[in-house]
């Protein structure tokens, strides 16, 4: 799964499609999946392995495992990091969503529905990866 596939559901689910006026810019969402990737390793070890072979590496970059380096505030690089393939198996994208859903929600306007709501998919991200 790509970084824009993954930024697409999550998106979905805070009700953040307006792509003239986000609520959230681009980098801030990916931070959220940044924290939810390194959170998901610190949790379950195995979420390093990729086919069989452990990584340390977050992304995939033109077939070339590397570092999540945050893109430059350009509609450019933006764009292309949005290409960069995530280095986790596919059983752990519902927890980056879930994590990433939590974080977006802490950040945005701490009322008590959003920190419910933050709450709610922190629990759902302990769900999968607690098993």
């Amino acid at each position: 799964m790509t970084i824009g596939e993954l930024e697409k559901q999550i998106r979905i689910i805070i009700l953040d499609t307006d792509e003239d006026k986000p609520r959230f810019v681009p980098t801030e969402v990916f931070y959220a999946i940044n924290e939810a990737m390194k959170q998901t390793r610190r949790m379950r070890s195995e979420s390093r392995y990729v086919k069989g072979h452990l990584n340390d590496k977050l992304l995939v970059v033109d077939n070339v495992e590397s570092d999540f380096n945050m893109p430059a505030n350009t509609n450019e690089a933006i764009a292309a990091f949005r290409n960069a393939v995530i280095n986790m198996e596919d059983a752990w994208m519902d927890a980056l969503v879930f994590h990433s859903v939590h974080r977006l929600f802490l950040k945005d306007d701490p009322d008590t529905q959003n920190a419910q709501l933050s709450d709610t998919y922190y629990k759902k991200f302990l769900t999968v990866v607690q098993g």
